[in-house]
């Protein structure tokens, strides 16, 4: 019996599909309108706190004190040489030159747009840098705990029960009051107390995972425990993680504002969006309201592209998701 074209083809399609299944899920993704404009903003973003602050006139920490608490759009004419450190080399504005405050000055005359732009740096990599860490060790510790089961599983579990009874506030608290607060000690607590909601997603999928056949062929087969897990249970355990992963993003970058805002997060003069709202109080709202509204709205639209893009992973990694 001769076989039709449109069979030919269907198979063939069929077979690309099981071929190349990031293809397939790259095309589930981009069905997703506001995922797929979440990613484009974030790319936007990060463009523009990479690179920004290298054609920007002011440095992170300069102050024009008789320019305070100016709104956007404000123009100020440097009474002097200005110089700064960049990441391009030293910058150098002469005297006399009309400069802009385009997102406007805060209490202490610095450019809230330059401040924006280094802050973004700082709190960008603070939420991937913890997002990463605590997924790889959540990844890990899960997978054992769900392939070995038994002792290790129930001392892995209960570990992590331990840790979610924790209070993270009152013990920042105290190692505030014992170490200096530095970024790189901030994203190891964050990550201390993050990787366990990815150990419990891991775990549940091993459990699901460890009897099927395939994996009883390769122990068959004489492959190793280690190989087993990360060769062959890892990557088809994955796809609840990465949508993890990114939805977490947006909760990372808000912990750090809270505790930035706190006291307790990146400290002055390092700029972060969380601490660019430190000083924020009910006369600023009310009268210098584009201090708070510029930080926040950097927060905001992060925070929302996260969400959006976990939205489409979490559609586009779902197998019942094909049509």
């Amino acid at each position: 019996m001769a076989v039709s074209t449109t069979q030919v083809e269907a198979r063939e399609a069929k077979k690309d599909e099981y071929e190349r299944p990031w293809l397939e899920i790259l095309k589930r993704f981009s069905r997703h309108r506001f995922a797929v404009a979440s990613v484009v903003v974030l790319f936007l973003m990060i463009v523009a706190v990479t690179f920004g602050p290298l054609f920007m006139p002011f440095g992170e920490t300069d102050t024009a004190v008789t320019k305070k608490d100016q709104p956007p759009g404000t123009e100020y004419v440097v009474p002097k040489n200005l110089y700064y450190n960049s990441i391009g080399g030293e910058v150098r504005t002469a005297a006399g030159t009309t400069l802009t405050f385009w997102l406007g000055s805060d209490g202490i005359g610095r450019d809230l747009l330059t401040r924006l732009l280094y802050a973004g740096r700082v709190s960008l990599y603070i939420a991937v840098a913890v997002t990463l860490l605590s997924e790889l060790i959540g990844i890990i510790i899960g997978v054992m705990s769900g392939y070995f089961g038994g002792f290790v599983d129930a001392f892995a579990m209960r570990f992590v029960d331990f840790l979610n009874t924790l209070p993270l506030l009152p013990i920042l608290l105290i190692i505030s009051t014992i170490l200096e607060p530095t970024v790189n000690l901030l994203i190891l607590i964050l990550v201390f107390f993050s990787w366990t909601g990815g150990a419990r997603l891991m775990r549940g999928q091993i459990l699901s995972l460890r009897e099927q056949e395939y994996v009883s062929a390769s122990r068959a087969l004489g492959a190793s425990n280690l190989r087993i897990m990360f060769r062959h249970l890892v990557p088809n355990a994955l796809a609840p993680n990465i949508v993890n992963a990114s939805l977490a993003l947006s909760g990372v970058m808000i912990t750090e504002a809270a505790l930035s805002f706190l006291g307790f997060g990146v400290k002055l003069p390092a700029a972060s969006w969380g601490n660019m709202l430190k000083g924020v109080n009910t006369t600023i709202l009310e009268k210098y309201t584009w201090q708070a509204f510029f930080p926040g709205l950097a927060i905001f639209i992060c925070s929302l592209c996260f969400n959006f893009i976990g939205d489409g992973l979490r559609d586009a990694l779902d197998p019942r998701a094909k049509r």
